[in-house]
């Protein structure tokens, strides 16, 4: 069998696996909505009995028309609905024809009381009942909560086997991606065993004849691609045979003419000595300058990993105000639900908007994950970027951080402007240039601290200015806020890598400009790429 037809197999074997697997699953999952419809009609079933006992009370009670004509209509729609379904499960059927059969008990038992009842109604008086009107309206009571037991008693019984089904459905999807991999690992190992002994042949063959042994011949396995690959072997073998003859006598003759050579070797040896010479001294100062710009090259990734660790301390915090508020709309769906079964008034609609309110919050969590990652995730080649994409990628990783300082942001957009870089470097610079900024109105105490983000084109340059009303940086150092290590709020808040890397991102990456200067009631950072 050849090897195309080996990987073939090895393909559809799988697949049909698959396919078994799919087909199991659907059943399943048709079997969980099957029991699903009927917990909602027995669900359905109950909370009518229920509306039921509450009627049979009343009219005891109060002896009203109005309530035994409700009780009435309850009774037929009840009668209904267990004439027209069918439970699935033995002792479920069982219970299921006792609701009947207390259903049919309970009219009857209304119908005997009805006519004592009513003629006390009509004559303007609550007639005393006698014993025997006394034990039946304790029978229709007993026979109501009966009713309603036995209906919650299969509720209940098709809670556990939904649950069932569904413990069934996952250990069999676990059943079937183990089966999935145990058969392609069977089938790949069988199949890989024949191709590595021909493999192997081949290897053995090809360093022998490596040796020098060009009399070696493979013998081939089988008529397949790996045979065919032994025969074409033994075909170049005999070819190398006889090119190694031609060669040995070409060999011969050149070993005359070499030595015809020597002789003018010898005369151009000085002039090689001295070449030799001026090279060594010119490798030597290449290996200087090379092991100078390895140097640079290290500091400068020494401190662009600083810079990368002092902003995740940043987003740890961040991560934190994004998660708060969600957190908390969680535990208040969670503690609800409980609240509004013990009312009774929790419906299956209810648990599924709880549920979808819930879903969307664990989303916004997660993407809110997902982007945190994706900005210590480093690029590796340029890409073309929109610049509103990279800004609106920053401030949803700190927006937290600034709500939680009440600070606000204002976005100017004119167009829609897109350059030639690093994405993720971009915004790790206009996070570096932001949280300085956030820094600076929370230190100063700044009233209505306000940061004002201008995205605009000129001159055929993308330009993103970033200004706040912190009061400005002092004239005595706006010339060494980008010298690394240089900060001015200490050494445990801050490494003084942050404005420098951002520079070195901006104008050596990007082939750009990143400026700053006082305007108004602060600073502005101006980017220009």
């Amino acid at each position: 069998m050849s090897i195309r037809k080996r990987l073939a197999i090895i393909s559809v074997l799988p697949l049909v696996v698959a396919l078994l697997g799919s087909i199991y699953i659907i059943r399943m999952n048709a079997l969980q909505d099957y029991h699903r419809n009927e917990l909602q009609f027995i669900t359905s079933v109950s909370n009518d009995i229920f509306d039921l006992n509450f009627l049979s009370d009343r009219y005891l009670l109060y002896r009203e028309k109005q309530v035994k004509a409700q009780w009435l209509l309850k009774h037929d729609a009840l009668g209904k609905m267990l004439a027209g379904q069918h439970i699935s499960g033995r002792e479920n059927d069982n219970l299921w024809h006792k609701l009947s059969r207390i259903h049919r008990d309970m009219g009857r038992i209304l119908f005997q009381l009805s006519g004592t009842l009513d003629n006390g109604d009509a004559s303007g008086d609550v007639k005393q009942l006698d014993d025997r009107e006394e034990r039946l309206s304790m029978v229709l009571l007993l026979k109501a909560r009966e009713m309603f037991s036995t209906a919650e008693r299969i509720a209940g019984a098709k809670r556990h086997e939904l649950v069932a089904i569904r413990q069934k459905l996952n250990y069999s999807i676990i059943v079937l991606f183990v089966m999935f991999a145990l058969v392609i690992s069977i089938i790949s190992a069988l199949s890989s065993r024949a191709i590595i002994a021909s493999i192997g042949g081949l290897r053995r063959g090809t360093e022998i004849v490596a040796s020098g042994n060009l009399d070696h011949r493979l013998e081939p396995r089988g008529d397949d691609e790996l045979g065919q690959l032994a025969m074409a072997f033994n075909v170049m073998t005999e070819r190398v045979k006889s090119a190694d003859t031609n060669l040995r006598n070409t060999i011969s003759a050149l070993r005359q003419e070499v030595e015809e050579r020597k002789r003018a070797e010898e005369n151009a040896r000085d002039l090689n000595q001295q070449l030799e010479t001026a090279v060594a001294a010119l490798e030597e100062e290449i290996a200087e300058h090379q092991q100078t710009g390895d140097e640079l090259r290290n500091k400068e990734h020494l401190l662009v990993l600083q810079s990368r660790q002092a902003t995740m301390g940043e987003m740890i915090g961040n991560i934190a105000h994004q998660w708060r508020q969600p957190l908390n709309l969680l535990a208040i769906i969670v503690q609800s639900l409980p609240e509004r079964g013990e009312r009774g008034d929790l419906r299956v609609e209810d648990l599924r908007s709880c549920s979808e309110k819930s879903m969307k919050i664990i989303s916004h969590m997660s993407q809110t994950i997902d982007d945190f990652r994706n900005f210590f995730r480093p690029d590796k080649e340029k890409i073309p970027f929109k610049v509103c994409d990279a800004v609106s990628r920053a401030l949803s990783i700190i927006e937290g951080s600034f709500a939680g300082s009440r600070i606000k942001i204002e976005t100017n957009v004119t167009g829609d402007p897109v350059v030639n870089g690093y994405p993720n470097e971009f915004s790790q610079v206009l996070i570096n240039i932001l949280l300085n900024a956030r820094d600076v109105l929370v230190e100063r105490r700044v009233d209505n601290p306000l940061v004002t983000i201008t995205i605009e084109t000129k001159a055929g340059k993308s330009a993103i200015a970033i200004a706040d009303n912190g009061g400005g940086i002092q004239e005595e150092i706006m010339d060494k806020i980008f010298d690394p290590y240089f900060t001015t709020r200490g050494p445990d808040r801050g490494t003084g890598v942050g404005l420098f890397m951002s520079k070195t991102i901006i104008e050596k990456n990007m082939n750009g400009a990143l400026t700053a200067r006082n305007v108004g009631a602060g600073a502005e950072f101006r980017i220009e790429v």
